[in-house]
């Protein structure tokens, strides 16, 4: 689930589906296709010998039960699950042999990515870090995991982050012939840890195991053991430990860990074991050493049998709401001032930061709206040691309350985002209060909505009846955008159009229509199955002359699809459509 969906889990209703058949089952959440599974995943086939058989029967054949529970997160006594109604249909395989045809018969824009295919199963790898790159300077981007494009959009892939201890020193050297690029690890004295962690993820496949390439170097290796391990969180893991007596050094050589191995050293917390989850894996790779050392890593992968890849991220194909850019302001602009400093930073970009603040202090800033919505603001701070942070306030109305997490130096950034709230448009007053001294403000920025929202007409998601052509309409949907490209048309009565649109916020919008046509012409307008606007059309004069035609309709914020039926006129009811353009009021 997406961070916004599980936002509004407590506090309004959704919409959960799931529809199976013999040889696959699908999940909704809101009408969304978020995940599938078939005969071909993880319990979907077996080995006999060498020899991958995936013509084993799966789960979904069998006699099937809702079942609906609720558990109350740490710290709460009790939870109450609500439920508005549910239901449950069969579909009839005569008429209707796959699952995906049947039942709520959700569509979904992103159903072409979803597992509607053929998909062989053999010895598949998911690359940790082959040929990857490690910026120090900007966070330590390692490489891009794409997860299974079975169960997500390609456009999302999980970044992995590359994380030494302190005392650690690791870059990246690029070495002749075909190895290219690795990881040179250096630890000089103690106890040092690099991870590559992830978001969240489940491990999936027979056979997982963690695979890298090592390379020792004897000289200015004194260390005689380290580990290797993953992490579920911070409290829950494993750690194989591997002893530098047998293994090769001065040269590079192939190391293989199994889950099974992992899974049988979990790591202790106070005495007790604390065992690696595989379904909620933070770091999909834990490197401990003691004593110095010198190393280089490579081709660090996660090796399974599988269709696709070996690891699976959380349900997320809920999209998210769009987002405009952001306005930045820099925190030594302020327009008044109690008590705070400025010192030059080594954060990215330069410049300064707020520094030396004691409680009591505050910064007062002159901020500007550019529409109607939900707002929020994100904060670039750091501290040494933490503090109790700061209130900030908007024309008065205080809006925002933040505590600073110890980030280990005064110059160690890290970001803070506030909870949305409302604003119109116009200039305001912004002011930060200090709660506490020890902490250090590099810029906030103020995160708009996006107040309008536009639909090419060519671009629908499903059509009965429609056409294309090119226009010569000039008038373009984004301002200062180009015109042109193509219209929909040759359209008759009974015909249809329909476009996902993702509504970002609750409220009244502006519905403009960009239309042409030589004769009247008549259509309705739905959203999420409800007709807002029925509009008649009187004819512009020409299939290219082109006009503009509006109401207000209100919009609940989330995925949405919008559909056009065109239902008649005078004489076929036919009609050009260039763009729709939706601003919030």
């Amino acid at each position: 689930m997406s961070a916004e969906l599980v936002e509004t889990l407590v506090t309004e209703f959704h919409s959960y589906a799931v529809e199976w058949g013999a040889d696959e089952i699908r999940w909704y959440i809101d009408g969304d296709h978020v995940h599938t599974l078939d005969t071909l995943h993880t319990w979907g086939y077996a080995l006999d010998g060498t020899d991958v058989l995936v013509d084993n029967e799966g789960p979904f054949n069998q006699a099937m039960q809702v079942l609906l529970s609720v558990a109350a997160p740490a710290g709460v006594e009790s939870a109450t699950l609500m439920v508005d109604q549910l239901k449950v249909w069969a579909c009839d395989p005569s008429v209707e042999s796959r699952v995906d045809a049947c039942a709520s018969g959700e569509k979904t824009r992103i159903s072409k990515l979803a597992s509607n295919r053929i998909e062989s199963v053999g010895d598949v790898f998911t690359d940790l870090y082959v040929g990857g790159y490690y910026d120090l300077a900007t966070g330590a981007k390692l490489a891009d995991l794409q997860p299974l494009t079975w169960h997500y959009d390609n456009a999302d892939p999980q970044q992995l982050t590359l994380t030494p201890s302190i005392a650690l020193d690791v870059d990246t050297v690029t070495l002749e012939g075909a190895r290219g690029m690795v990881l040179d690890v250096n630890n000089t004295l103690g106890t040092a840890t690099l991870d590559i962690s992830t978001d969240s993820s489940e491990l999936i496949g027979k056979d997982l195991a963690l695979v890298f390439d090592l390379y020792i170097d004897s000289a200015n290796t004194a260390a005689t053991a380290f580990s290797v391990g993953m992490r579920s969180n911070s409290t829950h893991g494993a750690q194989v430990e591997l002893e530098l007596a047998g293994m090769v050094r001065d040269t590079w050589a192939t190391y293989r860990i199994s889950t099974d191995q992992l899974l049988a050293n979990p790591i202790s917390i106070n005495g007790e074991p604390a065992p690696l989850d595989l379904r909620q894996v933070t770091s999909l790779m834990t490197l401990e050493i003691e004593g110095s050392a010198h190393m280089q890593l490579d081709n660090i992968r996660l090796s399974c049998i599988n269709s696709e890849g070996c690891v699976q991220f959380p349900l997320r194909l809920q999209a998210s709401v769009p987002k405009a850019d952001p306005i930045r302001y820099e925190a030594e602009n302020f327009i008044d001032s109690q008590g705070a400093g400025v010192q030059d930073t080594s954060d990215e970009g330069g410049g300064q930061n707020v520094a030396f603040v004691s409680a009591g202090d505050y910064l007062v800033y002159s901020i500007e709206a550019p529409g109607i919505g939900p707002y929020s603001i994100d904060y670039r701070v750091a501290s040494a040691g933490g503090s109790d942070g700061f209130t900030v306030s908007i024309d008065g109305e205080e809006v925002d309350r933040q505590t600073v997490p110890d980030t280990g130096d005064w110059q160690n950034w890290t970001n803070l985002t506030s909870a949305e709230f409302e604003l119109a448009l116009g200039v305001y007053t912004l002011k930060i209060e200090f709660i506490d001294g020890d902490q250090n403000i590099n810029w906030f920025e103020l995160q708009p909505p996006i107040t309008q929202i536009c639909v090419e007409a060519e671009d629908f998601d499903d059509q009965s009846g429609i056409s294309l052509e090119d226009t010569l309409d000039t008038e373009p949907c984004i301002a200062g955008g180009a015109g042109g490209g193509e219209n929909i048309g040759y359209i008759d009565v009974g015909d249809f159009v329909e476009y996902s649109i993702s509504v970002p916020s609750d409220g009244n919008y502006l519905i403009e229509y960009r239309i042409a046509s030589e004769q009247d012409s008549e259509f309705e307008l739905s959203v999420g199955g409800v007709m807002l606007d029925a509009r008649s059309f009187e004819g512009s004069g020409g299939w290219q002359e082109w006009t503009s035609r509006s109401a207000v309709i209100p919009l609940t914020a989330g995925e949405q699809m919008m559909r056009l039926d065109f239902v008649g006129g005078s004489v076929s009811g036919a009609i050009n459509i260039n763009w729709i353009r939706l601003t919030r009021q």
